[in-house]
């Protein structure tokens, strides 16, 4: 029985006999996809109808085996959910955090059927590999939102490119992280369509001129390549981590990342207190300091949960 599993865990996604673990899988990638791609615009019912329709298919999945787990991560966001629905009592605008609370609990329910899928099904690699496809989907999906010819264009006059479909620093936070999961699949697995896949999510993640995601790109780089070997495989590792960051820096001396480069400067210039500051710099360092005063003024309860745009608009 345990070989026949195995088995089937081999045979490629699209392959695979339909049955309701299918079913089930095709819709957490397809939600994931929607996710990425349609929350922050005007279709993002979409995303909310598939993530009911996926709670319900996998509460038939979990009942029928009569046993649920929590988990560390179902009690740490059930944990915050609870203080979620408390912070409610003191809560600068109580609708909002209602609100907000309502979103955390749906949240907390589909994480938790997740989670229980997965341990159940031994499929947690299958999900690692969900958010390559979903994020490359997501990826190619932007270039064509905007058109081939206009996406590289509004780069080359220095447009954050994906402001229309997404927030842009998510857009780059997203597709950075799928090209590292592309290359270590890439590397480790020895799988050239992740490196096409890759290279697919890198233009996306530059593209949204994000400096998060340039820093997450260069620091989960390195990250990859000195902990994927061991031993005297650890030097070729080492080379070739260097060899993607040389790559990865010629690509940012194109004309067309002029403006994002810049962007770069005028952030540490920021952190280090010296030169000029460029306007989201500045605006993030206000909220920053509004922050922490508002911290210290409530250090335990807060304003309650999604109140502090209060503080900023004030």
């Amino acid at each position: 029985m345990t070989q026949m599993a195995r088995n089937v865990k081999d045979v490629p996604f699209w392959k695979r006999p339909i049955t309701f673990t299918f079913i089930l899988d095709f819709f957490i990638i397809l939600y994931i996809t929607s996710v990425y791609t349609f929350s922050y615009n005007e279709y993002n019912n979409i995303s909310k109808g598939l993530a009911f329709l996926l709670m319900g298919l996998l509460a038939v999945y979990v009942l029928q085996k009569k046993r649920i787990v929590l988990g560390g991560l179902g009690i740490c966001l059930g944990l915050f959910t609870f203080f979620c629905m408390l912070s409610c009592l003191w809560a600068v605008n109580i609708s909002t955090s209602w609100s907000k609370t309502f979103t955390m609990i749906q949240i907390l329910i589909l994480i938790v059927l997740i989670y229980n899928y997965i341990q159940m099904e031994e499929k947690t690699e299958l999900y690692i590999s969900v958010m390559c496809i979903a994020a490359t989907i997501f990826a190619i999906y932007t270039v064509f939102y905007f058109g081939v010819e206009e996406y590289f264009a509004g780069i080359e006059e220095g447009t954050r490119m994906g402001t229309e479909i997404n927030n842009v620093n998510a857009i780059g936070m997203t597709t950075a992280a799928s090209f590292l999961l592309n290359l270590w699949y890439a590397f480790s697995r020895k799988k050239p369509l992740h490196f096409i896949m890759a290279a697919i999510c890198l233009v996306i993640s530059l593209g949204s001129g994000s400096r998060t995601a340039i820093v997450g790109l260069l620091f989960g780089v390195v990250a990859l390549f000195f902990f994927k070997d061991k031993g005297v495989k650890k030097i070729f590792g080492i080379l070739e981590c260097i060899g993607i960051l040389m790559a990865l820096y010629l690509i940012l001396q194109l004309p067309a990342f002029d403006i994002f480069m810049d962007r770069i400067d005028q952030m540490i210039e920021a952190v280090i207190g010296e030169g000029k500051v460029d306007n989201s710099s500045e605006v993030r360092l206000e909220m920053i300091e509004l922050g922490m005063q508002s911290f210290f003024e409530q250090p335990f309860t807060g304003l309650g949960i999604g109140n502090s745009n209060i503080i900023t608009e004030q």
